[in-house]
């Protein structure tokens, strides 16, 4: 009989996924960018998840870093950031045909039992 899968477990998937692509992009980047890109988007998304979280210091942090790009720093970040979001939208697509494939095919084993 199927143990029903916990919310939070039926998203693991999605997570590894993302996991994945945002190795994948942040290699990228060090290879395309260098380095110090790559560690001034790393220090940008660690403060706006602080800031999210009511963190008030990871939001005056943010606010300086963002602050203080210049012109020629800006553009691999506001690149790099809208990448992440357009894999993560690709691996949310994905994952909700997965979980889809797999509903299907219980329903089609339930109704041949």
């Amino acid at each position: 009989m199927n143990q029903p899968v916990s919310s939070s477990d039926s998203h693991a998937p999605l997570r590894t996924d993302i996991r994945l692509l945002g190795g994948l992009l942040g290699e990228t980047i060090r290879e395309q960018d260098g380095e110090a890109v790559l560690a001034l988007i790393e220090e940008i998304r660690h403060s706006s998840k602080a800031a999210l979280a009511g963190d008030a210091s990871g939001h005056r942090q943010l606010e300086g870093l963002m602050a203080g790009l210049d012109d020629d720093s800006l553009l691999p970040v506001v690149r790099s950031f809208g990448l992440m979001l357009n894999l993560m939208n690709i691996a949310e697509q994905y994952h909700r045909v997965r979980r889809l494939s797999a509903a299907s095919t219980r329903e089609t084993s339930h109704r041949k039992s």
